[in-house]
């Protein structure tokens, strides 16, 4: 299939209402408006449990550096450590360095790595044009 014709076959599956693909599609245009029901307030809900949990999970990420000094102690860390870098090829001695990266990392450096990589100076633009139609 075309992806030409991709337009219509949507709009034959919208004019048969019966159909799954009529369903589905149907799916995706705004009902009428008739006031405030219970389901409008379901995804501002979610939100708001995303934007408290995500206050939990930064606190958590904190916390984790000092359970990353415990997990060093266990065979499990170091079992995945060892896979992890023989399925990436990398180097085994990141875990030396671990700490003296991270303490690099500072609100400068991450401005001049976001102004570096994300100037647009490395934008790249592609534009899939299709066959023609023989």
């Amino acid at each position: 299939m075309e992806s030409t014709e991709v337009y219509y076959y949507i709009s034959k599956a919208i004019n048969n209402k019966d159909s799954i693909g009529g369903h589905i599609i149907s799916q995706f245009f705004h009902n009428n408006w008739y006031g405030l029901r219970f389901w409008d307030l379901i995804q501002p809900a979610f939100m708001f449990m995303t934007g408290v949990a995500m206050t939990y999970s930064l606190t958590k990420q904190i916390e984790q550096g000092k359970q990353r000094e415990t997990a060093v102690k266990t065979n499990g860390y170091w079992l995945s450590y060892l896979n992890t870098r023989l399925q990436n090829g990398e180097d085994f001695n990141l875990m030396k360095n671990y700490d003296s990266l991270l303490n690099k990392i500072s609100p400068a450096s991450l401005k001049a790595a976001a102004q570096k990589y994300l100037s647009g100076e490395n934008y790249i633009r592609l534009v899939l044009m299709p066959e023609k139609m023989k």
